[in-house]
């Protein structure tokens, strides 16, 4: 969360505390207030005035707690996404459960000009080479096989 969301809630959560204490111990001061209130004003209004005023209250209190669910869930989602990520790519994290084992690095795989070039030179990797029977015999060089060319 940023700093300026962490004030605001650490000042309501201490304005609801010190309002919950003050409650708890002086139960004498709000009814006062109440009966000068209905004295001067007249008990319709005072009840509306009290109506009104714990609507506001309400909406601010509704508002509040739906802006820190707001942030909770933006963190959350933030930390649920770099989980996901880090579980997806197996990304290496060291800690006691660690696997220190090197692996061996993979074969490159041979394109066909490489393979070529390794046939030609003799130096086919093993297991790379088919044997074939066609290709194991060669024909004999007969004389009439030439071609003969008469322009």
């Amino acid at each position: 969360m940023n700093k300026g969301m962490l004030g605001y809630l650490l000042i309501f959560g201490l304005l609801i505390a010190a309002s919950l204490v003050f409650a708890n111990t002086d139960q004498i001061t709000p009814t006062i207030a109440q009966a000068q209130a209905e004295i001067s004003m007249g008990p319709g209004t005072v009840q509306a005035v009290k109506k009104g005023a714990s609507w506001i209250m309400t909406l601010l209190t509704g508002a509040t707690f739906a802006g820190i669910a707001a942030a909770v869930f933006s963190e959350v989602r933030k930390v649920y996404k770099t989980w996901m990520r880090n579980s997806q790519t197996r990304r290496w994290q060291g800690g006691p459960n660690a696997q220190f084992k090197q692996s061996t690095p993979a074969q490159p795989k041979l394109r066909r000009e490489d393979l070529m070039l390794l046939a030609l030179s003799g130096r086919v990797p093993p297991g790379m080479m088919r044997t074939s029977p066609r290709l194991g015999k060669m024909r004999a060089h007969v004389e009439d096989d030439d071609i003969d060319l008469e322009f």
